[in-house]
């Protein structure tokens, strides 16, 4: 059921962004990972496995 993620997956107009990079600090508060755009949490995702930690830019 597509609605039960609906607060936990940032696809509102609100949280559309045109790059993935905004440097927020989404960590900081308990389920604040929410409202971190779904782009930057699939590239934040994507640079996971030692050699690939940290480069933000090469994954964008």
């Amino acid at each position: 059921n597509p609605r039960i993620f609906q607060d936990y997956i940032a696809v509102k107009e609100k949280y559309a962004k045109y790059l993935p990079h905004s440097a927020g600090r989404y960590a900081a508060k308990r389920f604040r990972k929410a409202q971190c755009p779904i782009v930057e949490r699939l590239t934040n995702s994507m640079m996971m496995h030692g050699r690939n930690n940290g480069k933000k830019l090469m994954t964008v």
